[in-house]
């Protein structure tokens, strides 16, 4: 018996897989020929390109700051005290010699009446002892006076008798005539002793008087003193100028020494620029510096460069040698632009993203056809805030990449679209 035998279909799978692996193959291979032609494609609206040029550089340096006035006044309390007003607030403009603020104490008060209570009883006491010395000298100068006239009394007699001696060749008796010159001499030291004594009630006077009038000169420099620590009470300001900050409140107590107000001349300020450290070794004091409030621009000059580094900056400040522009005020953020050399003739482009100043690294050329960007390796010299000295691998008129392309920098030639 004859059996009918059914055909095997062949099996369509291997077909399938080849297929699949040859259009993988076909594609791959598609892909590397793409990329080899730099097929990576960017488009031209996210693209910024610079164009090398020739001719000269200003290197310039950039940093942030603020403006800050040259010269800050503080105010501290000369005495104690409460404060009991306060006339002015931050951001006030004040005039020399008018009240930021008013202290008060009590106790100071009650010293300056006594003082002058004290002063007032020793002036009177001055005048006094001057009327008692008075006195005493109009007596003591009658009895010189009387002594005098004692003296010239007992001269002239015994003169007398001398005369008359001689005239009746002794018959004036021996005992007259010593007791006339004896008296005469007497009179006479009286008269001596009497002036001396005079004189020493005078020198005795003046002491006395100069005594009391050093006490009254005391007393009245306590009572100056006192009197300056009043006046002290009234805090008022030391120049023309702008109130930076307060520091006290109505109702505290201060003490001597304890701040009380921040002052800032308005109409003379400096800038205050941030410089990173590895720039700052360009900066020397005098190198001209532009400074830009957003709204104005104005110029100075390096002044100072501390040396300190702080969060990798250094402070350089700038002395302002144009008049201040109208916006320009105390804190006002500002950026300067610090110019530390000058190259006559060289090429330069504008500063590509995250290139650096005297350093190799790679930029993207524009073919001439403009339909691609291509790696090169280029050297870079100094820099400025913008733009970027060329020293090797790109030519003037050349074309490179200055926006970001890190997205794409591991293609050594993109497509632009």
């Amino acid at each position: 018996m004859d059996i009918k035998r059914e055909k095997k279909q062949r099996s369509q799978k291997p077909l399938v897989v080849a297929a699949a692996a040859l259009g993988l193959c076909v594609l791959v291979g598609f892909y590397l020929g793409l990329l080899e032609r730099g097929d990576y494609v960017v488009q031209s609206d996210n693209l910024t390109f610079g164009k090398v040029r020739k001719g000269p550089i200003d290197v310039r340096i950039r940093g942030s700051g603020v403006l800050r006035p040259a010269e800050v006044n503080w105010l501290a309390a000369n005495v104690q005290g409460r404060v009991s007003k306060l006339y002015v607030k931050p951001g006030r403009i004040v005039a020399e010699g008018e009240i930021i603020a008013q202290l008060e104490n009590v106790e100071l008060s009650y010293r300056l009446d006594e003082m002058r209570w004290e002063l007032e009883a020793l002036a009177a006491e001055l005048r006094a002892s001057r009327a008692e010395d008075e006195t005493e000298l109009l007596e003591l100068e009658s009895v010189v006076l009387e002594a005098k006239l004692d003296y010239e009394k007992s001269r002239v007699e015994y003169e007398s008798r001398v005369t008359l001696r001689k005239i009746t060749e002794g018959l004036v008796a021996e005992v007259e005539y010593q007791q006339a010159r004896l008296d005469t001499i007497q009179t006479k030291q009286r008269w001596e002793f009497e002036e001396k004594r005079l004189a020493k009630m005078r020198d005795n006077m003046q002491v006395k008087q100069q005594a009391l009038e050093a006490r009254i000169e005391k007393t009245k420099k306590i009572a100056e003193r006192i009197q300056d620590q009043v006046d002290d009470l009234t805090i008022r300001a030391t120049i023309d100028s702008v109130v930076q900050n307060v520091e006290i409140e109505n109702g505290q107590r201060v003490n001597i020494g304890d701040n009380i107000a921040v002052l800032a001349r308005q109409d003379d300020l400096i800038a205050e620029l941030q410089v990173p450290e590895l720039q700052v070794r360009e900066v020397v004091i005098g190198q001209p510096v532009e400074v830009d409030t957003r709204n104005s621009k104005m110029y100075g000059t390096v002044s100072r460069i501390d040396p300190a580094v702080v969060n990798g900056n250094v402070q350089v400040d700038v002395f302002l040698n144009t008049p201040l522009s109208s916006d320009a005020r105390p804190e006002l953020a500002v950026d300067g632009v610090i110019t530390v050399a000058s190259v006559d003739r060289t090429l330069y482009v504008d500063k590509p993203i995250y290139s650096q100043r005297k350093s190799d690294s790679f930029a993207f050329l524009l073919t001439p056809d403009r339909n691609f960007v291509e790696k090169t390796k280029v050297q870079w010299g100094v820099s400025s805030v913008n733009t970027i000295e060329v020293l090797e691998g790109l030519r003037e008129g050349d074309e490179i990449v200055v926006s970001d392309s890190t997205r794409w920098e591991m293609h050594s030639k993109v497509r632009v679209h």
